[in-house]
């Protein structure tokens, strides 16, 4: 008798607490929206000047055969108030990595060479300005950039720590001029 009287208690205060929150309007001020979700994540970040890549969240050998089976990651996207063009972004996870010798997209030398090394690394992609494009008097600096690490394998089984350090900083509009990127990609 008494869990029956607890269990009814229970769904008053639930009823009760989902109504209020229904008929009450947010606040004047209720700040940024967030929305969490899980979606496909796959990207590629180049060295031109080393001659080496990354590859998060899929196999090359299974994509440049027309199997696409990406990899999904924690995806955060925040919008900001003051600016309805503009969403903060982060994204993170552990996905699978390979660390290629050339610097071009190539599935012609992705199906014949091996990579330097691949496994699983973990991650924290972010971005101040996810829409940029619609920002032309932005007024903030467009950051973005992309934190990895993780223990993989040469193709000999040799074990290699792998650490990836992307920052970028632009003004979002003159991508030639105002560009400044840092890149490093480690493996030991």
């Amino acid at each position: 008798m008494q869990s029956k009287t607890i269990m009814r208690s229970l769904l008053v205060l639930l009823a009760l607490s989902v109504s209020a929150t229904a008929v009450s309007a947010p606040p004047d001020h209720s700040g940024p929206n967030v929305i969490r979700y899980e979606d496909f994540f796959v990207i590629r970040i180049a060295d031109f000047d080393e001659g080496k890549q990354v590859i998060f969240g899929t196999h090359m050998l299974n994509f440049c055969n027309n199997i696409f089976d990406f990899e999904t990651a924690s995806i955060m996207d925040v919008s900001v108030p003051e600016d309805s063009n503009r969403i903060n972004q982060m994204a993170t996870g552990e996905v699978f990595a390979s660390v290629w010798d050339f610097p071009e997209f190539s599935c012609a030398r992705f199906l014949t060479e091996d990579p330097l090394a691949e496994g699983m690394a973990t991650f924290r992609l972010t971005d101040n300005d996810v829409n940029t494009f619609l920002n032309t008097d932005n007024v903030n600096a467009n950051a973005f950039g992309m934190n990895a690490r993780g223990n993989m394998f040469s193709p000999g089984g040799v074990p290699l720590r792998f650490k990836l350090v992307w920052h970028v900083v632009w003004d979002g509009v003159d991508g030639a001029r105002t560009f400044n990127e840092v890149l490093k990609i480690s493996l030991r």
